[in-house]
C-alpha cells in the first residue's frame, strides 16, 4: 500500500515503519545530544543499585580489647631487647699513679743514708725550727703538701731508726726490767694504802688491804685464770693456811 492510498475514498496518509537504525549510519550519528542525555537518566534509574538498610552494630565482647592488650604484650616481650656490652675485667687495667706517694718514701737507717729532704727535715728540727716552717721548706724540695702530723711523725720515725742498741746492753735492759718490777710490787701496796687513807678511809697496812682484795676478787670469780701468776694474788688468806 502506498503512501497515498485511499481508503472508502478518503486519502489516508501511512507513515512508515520505524526500524533502528544502523551505528554506522548518519542518521544515527545525527541523534539529538538530549535525546541521548535523556536515555542515560533513564538506564541510570532503572540500572542504580539500591541503598543498603544500615547494618545493625554488633556489640563488642567486653574481652576483646583486654585479648587485643594482652596480645600486644606478649608480641612486646617477644622482642629481643639489646643486652649492655660488659667489659670482661681482664681488660680494666687500674691506672699508674702519676704523683709520688710522700708516704711511700723509705726510712733511713742512719743520718747518711738520708735524702736531701730528710736530712732537712732533721736539721730544721734539731735547730728549734717551727713546723710550719719545715712544711714549707718540705715542699719546696718535695712538691708535696704534708698534713700537720706527717713530718713530726716521720722525724720521731727516723730518729727511733738512728738508733742502735749495743748487743752487751741487751741483757742489762732486761735486768733493769726486773728490778723496777720488783722495787714496784714491794712499794704498790703501800701506795695504795696511802691512797685509800687520802680517800678518806681508815688507816691500814698494805698487807691487809692486799687480802682484802683477794678475798673480793674470788667472791666476783675474777680470780686469774689457771697458769696465770698475777702477783696481787700471791699473798695466803687465813682459810688458806
Amino acid at each position: 500500500m502506498s503512501e497515498t492510498d485511499d481508503i472508502d475514498g478518503v486519502p489516508m496518509s501511512i507513515s512508515p515503519i520505524d526500524t533502528p537504525l544502523p551505528a554506522s549510519s548518519p542518521e544515527a550519528a545525527a541523534t539529538s545530544p538530549a535525546a541521548d542525555a535523556a536515555t542515560s537518566d533513564m538506564v541510570s534509574k532503572d540500572t542504580a543499585p539500591s541503598s543498603p538498610a544500615p547494618l545493625k552494630a554488633t556489640p563488642k565482647k567486653r574481652g576483646a580489647k583486654a585479648k587485643k592488650e594482652e596480645d600486644d604484650g606478649d608480641d612486646a616481650d617477644e622482642t629481643p631487647k639489646k643486652k649492655a656490652k660488659s667489659t670482661p675485667a681482664k681488660d680494666r687495667q687500674r691506672k699508674t699513679p702519676t704523683k709520688a706517694v710522700a708516704n711511700a718514701r723509705a726510712i733511713a737507717r742512719s743520718y747518711e743514708e738520708c735524702s736531701e729532704w730528710d736530712k732537712k727535715l732533721i736539721d730544721m728540727r734539731d735547730a728549734g725550727r717551727a713546723w710550719a716552717d719545715i712544711r714549707v721548706e718540705w715542699e719546696k724540695l718535695t712538691g708535696d703538701k704534708t698534713a700537720s702530723s706527717t713530718l713530726p711523725n716521720r722525724f720521731m720515725r727516723l730518729k727511733a731508726n738512728f738508733t742502735v742498741i749495743k748487743e752487751e746492753d741487751n741483757k742489762k735492759l732486761i735486768e733493769a726490767k726486773i728490778e723496777v718490777e720488783q722495787t714496784f710490787e714491794r712499794g704498790k701496796w703501800t701506795m695504795i694504802a696511802s691512797a685509800v687513807e687520802k680517800l678518806g678511809g681508815d688507816t691500814y697496812k698494805p698487807d691487809v688491804l692486799q687480802r682484802q682484795y683477794k678475798k673480793l676478787m674470788l667472791s666476783a670469780d675474777a680470780a686469774p685464770p689457771a697458769g696465770v701468776q698475777d702477783k696481787d694474788f700471791d699473798v695466803k688468806l687465813d682459810e688458806e693456811e
